[in-house]
């Protein structure tokens, strides 16, 4: 878009000089015909008349140049403007798929994420229920050896009851 742009501007700075030549060959044209008309002191009335049509015929040419020079620039302007939307409706359409394919993402991350926070869950009920079996274990070998200090403590005393009777 951008060279075509660039492009219509060539085409447009080209008229620009093409029609400034020719409003400048007219105005060499219309100062050469006002100085013999001066200098000569024409006095003819089809000279004169001739003279205010070369004028006439130059103001029509050159306010049709300046309508025509106006309504190329209006649509230079007008193409800016629409290749400008254009752009931003382009920008407005990548930003709504970027948004999209961001949240695509994120939604797959989390659930990766939550397959790997089931995967760990199951690895640490399995463990948790080894540990606890383990400190169950531990818990009646506690108790057993208690039991066998108390049973060792009785013998002890009962051993200590019976060596003083026989002393």
């Amino acid at each position: 878009c951008q060279d075509h742009v660039f492009a219509d501007s060539r085409s447009f700075q080209l008229q620009l000089i093409f029609l400034s030549n020719s409003f400048s060959n007219l105005h060499h044209d219309a100062c050469c015909y006002h100085q013999n008309l001066h200098y000569n002191k024409i006095s003819s009335c089809n000279q004169i008349h001739s003279a205010f049509f070369f004028v006439y015929i130059c103001n029509v040419y050159c306010s049709s140049g300046i309508d025509d020079i106006s309504k190329r620039a209006q649509e230079l302007v007008e193409k800016i403007n629409h290749n400008r939307t254009s752009d931003q409706n382009m920008i407005d359409s990548f930003q709504e798929m970027l948004i999209e394919k961001v949240t695509e993402m994120c939604q797959q991350m989390k659930e990766h994420m939550y397959t790997v926070y089931e995967e760990n869950s199951d690895n640490m009920q399995v463990k948790l229920q080894e540990l606890s079996e383990v400190l169950e274990s531990c818990t009646k070998l506690s108790h057993e050896l208690l039991e066998a200090s108390r049973a060792l403590a009785s013998l002890r005393e009962g051993l200590a009851i019976s060596q003083e009777i026989e002393l």
